[in-house]
């Protein structure tokens, strides 16, 4: 840029200067020069200096305490946990004393008791990562994640660049082994893995029969998809096939001797 353009204000020794913005961040500036043929309305040497500034505002962040997430899908499939947690909330039930105090106290003292318990029995719900994240990369996001809480910003910085790098070695070793297992399967004629392969690399999920998990007779979990369906078919099977119904004298008679409504006007 030509000395002209940058300098803004000028003195009878011919020694010319240049006048400053006072900012924070020097990234806010999208432009910044002088206007040699603007005239200023007072008696000044200095000539006009124009920038401008792009700025970004910073959202809130939540006031509120995020509630915590459990492992609501253990408690649903497993019925010894669901036991063991229903009997944890009945007895601090049973030791809570509601008769006294305002409806919020006794709210806090129940919601308490019954996060209490999920912490006990049920547990937090663990972070889903990513099936080609191997052992060793996840340890490595543990420890950029201690790092940045304890401010060692230089030790999360090269974590980050060695967790970039990990994660891209496993991700095409991921990739590999699928095009493998799907090269497997059709020289050997079984579509599935082909099929299998192409919904992972589209960044579709296997579809499941059901969120919620199936129960037997017995009350147990269905854990294969076959026993699943076993059990739809079999539970539609009982609901919908009766044996025909005997008949009823009553409602004959009644039906016999019932005498027509004459309101009613035959068509």
């Amino acid at each position: 840029m030509r000395n002209g353009s940058i300098t803004s204000w000028y003195s009878h020794h011919l020694l010319f200067g240049r006048d400053h913005f006072i900012v924070r961040d020097r990234a806010a500036f999208t432009s910044c020069r002088v206007y040699r043929g603007a005239e200023c309305p007072a008696n000044t040497d200095h000539r006009l200096l124009a920038a401008k500034i792009k700025l970004t505002w910073k959202p809130s962040t939540p006031t509120h305490q995020q509630q915590p997430k459990y492992d609501i899908q253990s408690l649903l499939s497993d019925s010894t946990v669901a036991d063991l947690y229903t009997l944890d909330v009945s007895n601090r039930f049973q030791a809570l004393s509601l008769d006294e105090g305002d409806v919020e106290s006794q709210w806090t003292a129940i919601s308490s008791a019954i996060r209490e318990s999920a912490d006990k029995v049920v547990g937090r719900r663990q972070p889903t990562r990513k099936p080609w994240v191997s052992g060793m990369t996840f340890d490595i996001i543990h420890r950029k994640y201690t790092a940045r809480k304890q401010g060692d910003h230089k030790e999360r910085n090269r974590l980050k660049r060695l967790f970039e790098k990990s994660a891209k070695n496993d991700r095409e070793q991921f990739l590999n082994r699928v095009a493998d297992d799907a090269e497997a399967g059709m020289a050997r004629n079984d579509l599935r893995a082909a099929y299998r392969a192409i919904n992972v690399l589209g960044g579709r999920a296997q579809t499941q029969l059901c969120g919620v998990p199936i129960n037997d007779a017995s009350g147990v979990p269905c854990k294969p998809e076959e026993d699943i369906l076993r059990r739809w078919a079999k539970h539609y099977e009982q609901a919908l096939n009766h044996p025909a119904g005997s008949l009823c004298r009553k409602l004959d008679d009644l039906a016999s001797d019932a005498t027509p409504d004459t309101d009613i006007a035959d068509e």
